[in-house]
């Protein structure tokens, strides 16, 4: 089920922001059957996604696939108030989505777009539910409090 339809499971605040600026739109599908996703192994050889590589870009896609929503700052600088607003968009990119495996802990993670910025970083899902993001080499990532549910 998608988040947008069901949201019961997040804080009172962020269910008010998605009833207020979220929205759903046709997410990003894979052009042929995912099964055809083609990876590169830690060697740099390619080969056919993993089964778990796959469930977890799957289950991202149900719950996720498709969200927009916008997060407005306001800063106040020398009596002035300004705002930004950015947007989000939680979207994977079809049979060009990277994936790259995870030498230290096993188990693989994959790249979904987020928030609009000219330099986004790369936001990363792991097959054991932790999510994080790149920033420079370096890959940073935190346990999923319900790494079943993504």
């Amino acid at each position: 089920m998608h988040i947008l339809e069901n949201p019961s499971q997040l804080s009172a605040r962020a269910q008010d922001l998605l009833r207020r600026t979220g929205r759903r739109v046709c997410p990003s599908l894979f052009e042929l059957p995912i099964e055809f996703w083609q990876v590169h192994d830690h060697a740099g050889k390619l080969i056919q996604a993993p089964m778990d590589l796959i469930i977890r870009c799957e289950g991202f896609e149900r719950k996720y696939g498709g969200l927009r929503y916008e997060v407005r700052h306001s800063r106040v600088l020398n009596g002035e108030r300004y705002e930004t607003t950015r947007g989000w968009e939680y979207d994977h990119l079809g049979l060009s989505t990277r994936a790259w495996q995870d030498r230290r802990r096993g188990g693989w993670f994959f790249e979904w777009t987020g928030q609009r910025v000219s330099k986004p970083c790369r936001y990363l899902i792991h097959t054991d539910g932790s999510v994080g993001t790149t920033s420079t080499a370096a890959v940073h990532t935190s346990p999923s409090p319900r790494p079943s549910r993504i």
